[in-house]
């Protein structure tokens, strides 16, 4: 008998109106509404990033591949370096030119102001063009984000070292693990 009573219960409450009501549609919709309003300028933060750190992994790979094919090839390799991209010259030297949307990505030197000269390494691999490059993302306004950038050190021995941008200084992160 106690059996039945607990089916009948279940059919009763079986028998009840299903659905949503118009109240928690609402309610669901702007919540998922507040949280896409709170996650989307994170995203466009993170995308225009990570196009500086393509920008910064092009740069860097052009001057190694010019220092390599001018080793190769036993003659000057110049990378031609502008605020919108880079080239090889002679040919061959670079051999994928490539440019940066210049609206999302600054390619500067020294001091996030002036443009990038030219870089040429000798056969031995050496440069007369011992420069900082910087490479930074820019806000909405077209202003540098000094905070953003990360760096390419050349020595006149053609030693490339990279880092970021901490008050000024090109720092290499990896040179933090060894300091006491």
């Amino acid at each position: 008998m106690r059996h039945l009573v607990v089916v009948n219960l279940l059919l009763n409450k079986s028998n009840q109106e299903k659905g949503v009501t118009l109240l928690e549609v609402v309610l669901v919709s702007v919540i998922v509404g507040i949280m896409a309003a709170m996650s989307v300028p994170n995203l466009l933060e993170e995308q225009r990033q990570q196009k500086v750190n393509e920008a910064f992994g092009k740069v860097r790979g052009a001057l190694v591949e010019a220092q390599t094919n001018a080793n190769r090839q036993s003659t000057d390799c110049t990378v031609e370096l502008t605020k919108s991209g880079a080239s090889g010259n002679p040919a061959g030297c670079v051999l994928e030119p490539f440019s940066v949307d210049t609206d999302i990505v600054s390619i500067t030197k020294t001091d996030f102001s002036t443009t990038p000269t030219d870089i040429t390494f000798s056969f031995t691999g050496t440069t007369g063009n011992a420069d900082t490059l910087w490479i930074a993302r820019k806000d909405f306004g077209g202003n540098v984000i000094e905070s953003s950038a990360k760096c390419i050190v050349i020595s006149t021995l053609g030693m490339i070292r990279t880092g970021i941008n901490e008050g000024g200084n090109c720092v290499n992160v990896e040179n933090k693990r060894y300091t006491p």
